[in-house]
């Protein structure tokens, strides 16, 4: 008791040996044979009777923790294979919650006693491998390397591939397939601005697509690492629905030119898109100038029949392509067969002038300067020629008119 008096110096030397007695009682640990009665066990027990820890002729040795009668088991060291396990929970409920190899791998466990299952293992590289599922159905479902890279994985216990891979850089990358067999799919960089498609075995991946956010479409042809472009597909912005166009390519890797593009236009009376226009080209690689293109009508059902095709040629470089002929289909009178219209034309882009006509019958008109595009000469097939001038003042509003036969030649001999 206090008494709140000064203590003798007797009384005080004999409480600290009193002091000292308990704690020699309570740390003065007792090597006894096991319980069990197994040879070579062994239970080392506190002075106070406390459990301490328990020894196996294989080594292993289990350390508890706690006071007398409660003591739980919070370590195991296992030196046969260089592992150490950590328990905790109460005595009776202790659960394994981490695991040390000799390796470095550090194995974490979550789930009460008797549902112990591994959630995550640490490597010596500093990855993480992250699983799920209960006890003895843990499977891998992810991994995540120092650098940023996360392995992504699906599948049970023994099975799991990679689905996906998220790259430092933002990329990421899609695979399909089994276990040791996943083959790249799908690449998507880290902007997003497009997603890469692959065909092929393990390894062998190719490029066959690209598609843009804006529905443009790239494909490819050819084996890994020689992929060329051979199309590219993309809508029309003012009627994305109904027109769209495709881009042929020719030509080998990182030569591929433009040779061709398809205008498509759904067909009512096919009920699918149809080829409207075909626009072809010539030269290499970033100097490809246009040369031809082809109109393939419009399906006009009083006629039963496409109407409007017409065919146009070109020339000059890229960028100063000039009309120089247009075909179209053409019957002079209604008894004839159907035969083709040649106008040719002369000047530079956008300027262009007609300068002749010839029409199925063989009868020519050429054309001048003149603004209105009447004719100054026509020629016939059996060689006469006809010459016409116009006045200067129109009356009645209509251009050709007035024009007149001035004079024929006879053909020459």
């Amino acid at each position: 008791m206090d008494t709140g008096e000064p203590m003798d110096t007797a009384t005080a030397a004999n409480m600290e040996a009193i002091a000292n007695a308990i704690e020699y009682i309570e740390t003065r640990q007792h090597r006894l044979p096991h319980p069990n009665g197994r040879f070579g066990w062994w239970m080392v027990m506190g002075g106070d009777g406390r459990r301490l820890r328990q020894e196996t002729p294989s080594k292993t040795t289990t350390y508890y923790e706690g006071p007398r009668g409660e003591e739980r088991r919070v370590r195991t060291d296992t030196p046969a294979n260089g592992e150490t396990s950590y328990f905790e929970g109460a005595r009776g409920e202790e659960h394994m919650v981490r695991v040390e190899c000799a390796d470095g791998r550090v194995l974490h466990f979550a789930g009460g006693r008797g549902n112990v299952h591994m959630v995550r293992v640490h490597l010596l590289d500093g990855s993480v491998q992250h699983y799920e599922g209960d006890r003895d159905e843990e499977h891998l479902v992810r991994v995540e390397h120092p650098n940023g890279q996360k392995q992504h994985y699906e599948g049970a216990k023994g099975e799991a591939h990679v689905v996906r891979i998220d790259w430092p850089t933002g990329a990421r990358t899609e695979y399909e397939g089994p276990k040791d067999q996943e083959r790249k799919v799908k690449r998507v960089p880290a902007d997003g601005s497009c997603m890469h498609f692959f065909e092929g075995d393990v390894d062998q991946e190719r490029l066959v697509r690209i598609e843009y956010p804006c529905g443009q479409v790239q494909h490819y042809e050819g084996p890994q690492d020689q992929e060329h472009h051979v199309r590219t597909e993309f809508a029309s912005k003012h009627a994305p629905s109904y027109c769209r166009y495709a881009v042929i390519h020719e030509g080998p890797r990182d030569e591929e030119r433009k040779v061709r593009l398809d205008m498509y236009e759904r067909d009512l009376h096919i009920g699918a898109d149809r080829v409207r226009e075909t626009t072809h080209y010539e030269g290499k690689k970033g100097e490809e100038h246009k040369v031809r293109s082809e109109d393939h009508g419009i399906y006009m059902e009083d006629f039963d029949c496409y109407m409007g095709q017409e065919v146009r040629h070109y020339e000059g470089p890229k960028g100063e392509e000039h009309l120089v002929l247009l075909v179209k289909p053409y019957r002079e009178r209604r008894e004839d067969d159907m035969g083709q219209k040649k106008e040719h034309y002369a000047g530079p882009k956008d300027e262009e002038r007609l300068t002749k006509i010839e029409f199925p019958s063989g009868i020519e008109n050429h054309y001048d300067n003149d603004p209105t595009d009447r004719p100054y000469k026509r020629v016939y097939p059996n060689g006469d020629e006809c010459y016409y001038t116009y006045p200067a003042v129109w009356y009645g509003g209509y251009p050709g008119l007035e024009e007149r036969w001035v004079y024929a030649t006879p053909p020459a001999v």
